[in-house]
């Protein structure tokens, strides 16, 4: 087997967080990782290393913006002392906005939340490495209102990725070159939740910003 440069290393733990995208049926028929990008990407990470044994623990929550992983971030993610935490988090925030369900979550307060709680893992956790994944998409359409809304967010998980030194994972890029080239091939059930090639396309592209 060539050498790799895949960071996560055996024994080590890594806690995935987001919305239901990362949720996907954790807790039911499919437990513990769910039928989405969690399952592939562990399937995939054991495959290519079947060397590493590697900890995969997902605490997805369906419907979450930034500001519902705070009451449950101690529990989650400090609790678990992970050595590695990949977020996912951001379209319930920008969606919300648009259908009126529950309050959307404007820029600042995204901004300033996700901040707060990285600040508090480095705190806590000062060896686990981060991973932050930029939202998906709001429609397979690039010109969509939801789409629209969502660039500063994305700007902001990749300037978040910046200054706390972690790895970001291109997840709307990757959306947006696959749906490119895709001529009218579906990536998502419902314009926000990926079909079984759009998770397979964010374990992908998660997999490939960290090396695997």
């Amino acid at each position: 087997m060539p050498p790799s440069d895949f960071v996560i290393r055996n024994g080590q733990r890594v806690v995935m967080i987001g919305d239901s995208i990362t949720d996907c049926g954790r807790r039911g028929d499919h437990a513990p990782l769910g039928r989405g990008y969690v399952m592939f990407l562990a399937a995939q990470s054991a495959a290519r290393h079947p060397q590493r044994r590697i900890e995969f623990i997902n605490v997805g929550v369906g419907g979450d913006r930034v500001i519902d992983l705070v009451p449950r971030w101690q529990q989650d993610v400090l609790d678990r002392r992970p050595d590695w935490l990949s977020v996912s988090i951001g379209i319930n925030d920008v969606w919300r906005q648009l259908d009126g369900k529950a309050p959307g979550v404007l820029l600042e307060e995204f901004v300033a939340t996700y901040r707060e709680l990285l600040e508090r893992t480095r705190a806590a956790c000062p060896g686990c490495g981060l991973i932050l994944m930029t939202p998906g998409v709001l429609g397979e359409q690039p010109d969509s209102e939801g789409n629209r809304l969502l660039v500063p967010y994305i700007e902001a998980v990749d300037a978040l990725a910046g200054r706390f030194d972690a790895f970001c994972v291109p997840v709307h890029a990757a959306f947006a070159r696959a749906i490119a080239a895709g001529r009218g091939r579906r990536w998502t059930t419902d314009g926000v939740h990926p079909n079984l090639e759009g998770h397979a396309l964010m374990a992908q592209v998660w997999l490939e910003t960290l090396g695997a």
